[in-house]
């Protein structure tokens, strides 16, 4: 058997492209990373499957860039149409000072092969920076709330993983997120899920807010969507959509944050007279790509540069059952006129957050990303807009979102 090599990566980058497959039925992987930091190993990487339709030797593993298909670092037969593989291997923590704006593999690779020799599907653990660029004589144009956009929820709300880190009661609730919001951007997400907190007597007088849990000063994700937006030509969603604390003098407060956003991103920021129903050819050619929606419409209608928010549907589910029939009934209906975000995730009550009910918010993850990927890569994808997801890549939601788009450009419905 010939050793892989670079050619075999080469081999394996056409492949990746397969998994768009326009073919409704088709096989496919996907490489995930489990959420929970409690496990042996920690974030460790899972292989998805499904559409197979195996023959005896079938299998599906995880290779990295100086792997062959005779030695894999994790593997296991094929013997039924869908499945998941705990490779035990973990994940890479990524920093997004690293990450260049450029579509890249991050060393990991998920195959199904037959015969072992012949690759019939893969994908790679990656960034997807320029998406939309890629994709742009094709989507310009649709509207923003024609295409599948994947976002996050909270998505300020972030800690960055790290080797024995203790999770208290306050963390394990709080954080949504395992990586930054430039490399959420990197790895592809368009929707940017705010929530703004005023502190007037703290330095600093804007925080990312969790509810009541002041994560991090707002400068820094604003410095991190700038960042993204001067190094690329795609288009972004920034979502502001809760005020938890500080809002009591509503008006002036509000007026406050308003001039600050301004100051901080007037530049970036795309025309709230351009409307919803502008295509994404309209909004290029206007130059600026920052969509900055506000969930109070009165101060919407009382200012130049702020678009009215999204509507977000949230479930406030504590169990997958309960999450699938929500969702499931959203999906029914696409959105039109104005873009729609189904929050794609399991709540807490506070109950529950007392006694440590759920085991955190990583654990209610790992209870429903793989549920919420396969369901939106089937009849949920049909109508989704924005699906905002907690700690992203333990979902396949981007490589879903593209390859939904790719469909709909062709008038695909896969019904």
């Amino acid at each position: 058997m010939p050793s892989w090599g670079l050619i075999g990566l080469l081999l394996l980058l056409l492949v990746k492209d397969a998994a768009f497959s326009d073919d409704c039925g088709a096989l496919w992987v996907s490489l995930t990373v489990s959420p929970l930091v409690t496990t042996n190993p920690p974030r460790s990487l899972h292989v998805s499957w499904g559409n197979a339709d195996p023959l005896p030797g079938d299998w599906v593993g995880l290779l990295n860039d100086s792997s062959a298909l005779q030695s894999p670092l994790s593997s296991t037969e094929v013997v039924e149409s869908s499945g998941v593989l705990d490779t035990r291997l973990q994940a890479p923590v990524l920093d997004s000072s690293s990450l260049p704006f450029t579509r890249q593999c991050l060393g990991y690779w998920a195959v199904y092969v037959r015969n072992n020799s012949t690759v019939l599907n893969s994908t790679c653990l990656g960034t997807q920076p320029t998406w939309m660029e890629e994709m742009k004589d094709e989507i310009s144009s649709k509207k923003m709330w024609e295409l599948f956009l994947p976002g996050t929820h909270d998505s300020g709300s972030y800690k960055l993983y790290r080797p024995k880190a203790t999770e208290t009661l306050v963390v394990k609730y709080s954080i949504n997120q395992e990586d930054d919001v430039l490399t959420q951007l990197v790895l592809g997400v368009r929707y940017i899920d705010l929530r703004v907190g005023y502190y007037s007597s703290t330095e600093e007088l804007w925080w990312v807010n969790h509810g009541v849990a002041r994560m991090r000063p707002l400068s820094k994700l604003l410095d991190s969507v700038r960042v993204f937006l001067n190094n690329t030509r795609e288009i972004v969603i920034l979502d502001v959509q809760e005020f938890p604390i500080g809002f009591s003098s509503w008006n002036l407060t509000h007026s406050k944050l308003v001039q600050y956003l301004q100051s901080q991103l007037e530049y970036l920021l795309a025309s709230p007279a351009l409307g919803w129903n502008a295509t994404l050819g309209e909004l290029w050619s206007h130059g600026n790509r920052l969509i900055l929606s506000y969930d109070v419409e009165e101060v919407v209608k009382n200012t130049s540069i702020l678009w009215q928010s999204v509507q977000q549907k949230w479930g406030d589910q504590r169990s997958m059952d309960g999450l699938y029939t929500y969702l499931d009934g959203v999906s029914l209906t696409p959105p039109s006129g104005r873009p729609t975000a189904a929050m794609a995730q399991l709540t807490p009550n506070a109950w529950g957050v007392l006694t440590d009910q759920f085991g955190g918010l990583r654990a209610m993850a790992a209870t429903v990303s793989h549920n919420i990927s396969q369901n939106y890569r089937n009849a949920w994808g049909r109508h989704a807009n924005v699906v905002a997801v907690d700690f992203l890549l333990s979902t396949s939601i981007v490589d879903v979102a593209l390859m939904w788009n790719r469909r709909r450009t062709r008038n695909i419905t896969c019904t």
